[in-house]
């Protein structure tokens, strides 16, 4: 008799582990999806800071000048304006950028002073964090596809442990044994 208790509480400790293990992968997804819908726009905003109108004082022709933000995104910046000169000069043909540094190949607007708008930062950082956090969601899924298949791995072991501790066929030795005497 005592033998049927003590499988019934393995099987209430394995159906218990089980539950627990479902739940706390439930549980880790609903966090780590909360968390990221948190912090989605501070995520967001890295790679993403405008700059407007930045005054670039008396730029002078084939020298480099550095902006005030490291990380600039080229693309971003289409035109400068001429404050000299109140013109829009765009940066296609008129500029090079290397290094994070503007160089004016254009001596016609040389010794004139330039504001301009552009992004700076690193997007490139948080592309990559951005992917590696979906990663992380695509394999919580992954995992959480196999919990059925786990479930029925653990019913049918119960179901084993039924079946072969009613037949006797679980290997036990009953009864006393003779120990080794010195």
């Amino acid at each position: 008799m005592k033998r049927k208790g003590q499988m019934v509480g393995n099987m209430v400790t394995l159906i218990v582990g089980v539950s627990v293990a479902v739940l706390v992968l439930i549980f880790i997804g609903v966090m780590a999806g909360r968390t990221f819908e948190n912090q989605e726009d501070a995520l967001a905003e890295i790679g993403n800071n405008a700059v407007t109108n930045e005054v670039i004082l008396n730029v002078t022709n084939a020298t480099a000048f550095s902006l005030n933000h490291g990380f600039i995104q080229d693309d971003s910046v289409v035109n400068f304006t001429d404050t000299t000169n109140a013109t829009v000069v765009t940066k296609a043909g008129n500029f090079t950028f290397a290094n994070d540094q503007y160089t004016l190949v254009n001596g016609l607007y040389s010794g004139a002073n330039f504001t301009l708008n552009y992004t700076w930062g690193v997007k490139d950082i948080r592309d990559k964090a951005q992917d590696s956090i979906l990663a992380g969601f695509d394999s919580l899924k992954e995992t959480a596809e196999f919990t059925p298949l786990i479930v029925l791995a653990v019913i049918i072991t119960l179901v084993l442990f039924v079946v072969l501790g009613v037949t006797g066929l679980t290997g036990v030795v009953r009864g006393g044994g003779g120990g080794a005497t010195l």
